[in-house]
C-alpha cells in the first residue's frame, strides 16, 4: 500500500501542474469534454449545468451521458450509490472514448453540497487515464488521501506504527473514533463518517463516507455498523466481496450454518435498514448488540466460528431489568452496564469469569476484548477515577483521575487521566516507547491493537495500524 500511495501522489502532483481542468473554462477545444453536475431529472439548474446548456450542447431531461461537447453526472446526495455507479459509468466512457479530453468540474460540491473529499474518491480511478482532467479540488483532495496511506507506515518503532493526522473534523470524545483490524474513521460533527488512515476496499470507503445523518458508530473486526437519527441501523463490510467469493467455494457449501451465516451477514449489508428505534451499537468478530431507546437490548452473534461455538442471543436480553446504558461485546462474552452503575457479564461461561463482576458499583463506563479463551478481558470505569478489571494487571490498581479506558488487545489495557496523560497495563514496550513523542491527549480508543488519540488540538495520533 505504501509503495502504490507513492506513485498515485507522484502522478497527482504531476496532474496538479499538467492535467488539471482549466477554471473557469469558456471554451472548448473540438476534441474536449466539459463534465459537470446536474440533478438526477436533468432539469440542469446549477451554474455549471447552465453553462453547459449555454455553451456546450446539454440538453434539458439528459441527466446523464454524452450531449454536444458536455457530459452530466447525475448527483445524488442522499443515495450515494447511484452516483458511484453514475461516475464509474463515465470513467468507462473515458475509457472507451481515449480520443477525448474530459475535464471535470467539482460534480456534486456546489449548491448539493457534498464532501470534497468524499466525491474525489468516487473519482479515484481518473488518476491512472491520461484524456480525464480533474479538478483542482479534487486532485488536492486525493493527494490528502494518498498521504494518509502513505503516513500509516511512515515510522517503526519496535513492532508499531505510528504517525499524526491534523483534521478539520476533530471528534469529540472516544465514541466518534471507529477502529477496524486495519483501518480508523472518526465520526465528524456533522453526522459523516471520514477515512482516516489504513488499508480498505475503495467501495468499502466509499460505502461507509456516503452515510449521513450518523449518531453512533461502532467496528466489528472488518465491518462498520451504525445508526442514523432516524433510527435505523446500517452496516458494511470490507470483507464483502471476500464472503461472496467463499459462498461460491466448495468448502463453504459443506459447511452450512457457516455459509447461512455469510449468506445472512451480505443481506445485513445490503439490506440498508435492519432495525429501528436505536441508540448505540457495539461490535466485535461475528457479533453486535445494539442498544433500544427503550432500554432493551438486541444481540446477534455468528455461530460458526468454533468446533464447540456458543450463543448469548438471549443472555444480553435477561439482563436489561434496571435499563441499560451500554453494552461491550467480546468474541467470547458481552458485559452489560445497566443505569444502576452495575455490570452483567453473559457468554461462554467456561471463560467469561462473569463471577468477577458482581461486587461492581458505581461503574460509568466499560469495555471487553477477546478474541481467544486465554484473553478475556472487563474493565469498568467508576465514577471516582478508579478502575474495576479482570486481568492480571496490578498496576491498573494503582490508577486515579483516570476519565477514559479502552482495551487494546489480548495485551492489555489504556487508560486516560485529568492531565491528558495515557496509561498503559500490559506487556507493551513498544507503544509505552511510541507514547514519549505524544503531547497531551483529550480522548483515546484501541482497538484490534491499534491505538488512537486525539489531543487537544483537534490532531490524531494513530499508532498500530498496519497498511
Amino acid at each position: 500500500m505504501e509503495n502504490g500511495a507513492k506513485e498515485q501522489l507522484r502522478i497527482l502532483q504531476s496532474m496538479a501542474h499538467c492535467r488539471c481542468a482549466r477554471h473557469p473554462i469558456t471554451a472548448l477545444a473540438p476534441d474536449e469534454v466539459f463534465v459537470f453536475g446536474t440533478d438526477p431529472n436533468g432539469k440542469h439548474k446549477s451554474s455549471a449545468a447552465q453553462l453547459a446548456i449555454a455553451k456546450f450542447g446539454a440538453k434539458i431531461g439528459i441527466a446523464e451521458g454524452l450531449a454536444g461537447q458536455s457530459y452530466a453526472i447525475p448527483v445524488h446526495k442522499f443515495k450515494t450509490d447511484l452516483m458511484v455507479e453514475a461516475v464509474n459509468r463515465f470513467l468507462s466512457f473515458a475509457i472507451s472514448n481515449p480520443q477525448l479530453r474530459f475535464h471535470v468540474l467539482p460534480v456534486g460540491c456546489g449548491a448539493a453540497g457534498m464532501d470534497p473529499a468524499f466525491v474525489a474518491l468516487m473519482f479515484k480511478r481518473a488518476i491512472d487515464m491520461p484524456n480525464v482532467y480533474l479538478c483542482e479540488l479534487f486532485v488536492n483532495e486525493l493527494s490528502k488521501y494518498y498521504e494518509r496511506l502513505k503516513s500509516a507506515s511512515c515510522e517503526r518503532i519496535g513492532e508499531v506504527e505510528t504517525f499524526s493526522y491534523a483534521t478539520n473534523s476533530p471528534p469529540r470524545d472516544k465514541e466518534d473514533l471507529v477502529i477496524g483490524r486495519h483501518w480508523v474513521f472518526i465520526r465528524t460533527a456533522d453526522g459523516r463518517l471520514k477515512f482516516v488512515c489504513g488499508k480498505a476496499d475503495d467501495d468499502f470507503i466509499l460505502k461507509v463516507c456516503g452515510w449521513q445523518n450518523v449518531v453512533h458508530a461502532a467496528a466489528g473486526f472488518d465491518e462498520v455498523f451504525a445508526v442514523l437519527s432516524s433510527g435505523e441501523f446500517i452496516s458494511a463490510s470490507a470483507r464483502e466481496k471476500e464472503y461472496e467469493t467463499d459462498l461460491r467455494s466448495e468448502v463453504y457449501r459443506r459447511y452450512s450454518i457457516q455459509s447461512a451465516f455469510k449468506e445472512g451477514y451480505l443481506e445485513w449489508c445490503r439490506s440498508g435498514s435492519l432495525l429501528h428505534g436505536v441508540k448505540s451499537v457495539v461490535a466485535c468478530e461475528g457479533r453486535f448488540a445494539a442498544v433500544k431507546f427503550d432500554g432493551s437490548v438486541i444481540s446477534v452473534s455468528d455461530r460458526s466460528g468454533y468446533e464447540k461455538p456458543f450463543d448469548y442471543d438471549g443472555q444480553l436480553e435477561r439482563t436489561c431489568g434496571n435499563g441499560v446504558k451500554k453494552v461491550a461485546v467480546g468474541w467470547l462474552h458481552a458485559a452489560v452496564l445497566d443505569n444502576g452503575g452495575h455490570v452483567t457479564v453473559v457468554g461462554e461461561k467456561e471463560y467469561c469469569n462473569a463471577g468477577a463482576v458482581d461486587d461492581w458499583h458505581d461503574v460509568v463506563d466499560i469495555e471487553v476484548f477477546g478474541c481467544y479463551h486465554s484473553c478475556i478481558q472487563t474493565v469498568g470505569l467508576r465514577a471516582d477515577g478508579t478502575v474495576y478489571h479482570t486481568l492480571d494487571c496490578p498496576e491498573i490498581d494503582s490508577w486515579r483521575n483516570v476519565v477514559s479506558v479502552s482495551c487494546l488487545s489480548d495485551r492489555g489495557v489504556v487508560g486516560l487521566d485529568r492531565r491528558g496523560h495515557v496509561l498503559l497495563a500490559g506487556d507493551m514496550p513498544d507503544v509505552s516507547e511510541i507514547l514519549k513523542s505524544w503531547p497531551p491527549i483529550a480522548a483515546i480508543k484501541g482497538n484490534y491493537g491499534t491505538l488512537v488519540g486525539v489531543d487537544k488540538g483537534g490532531n490524531l495520533w494513530v499508532s498500530g495500524i498496519k497498511s
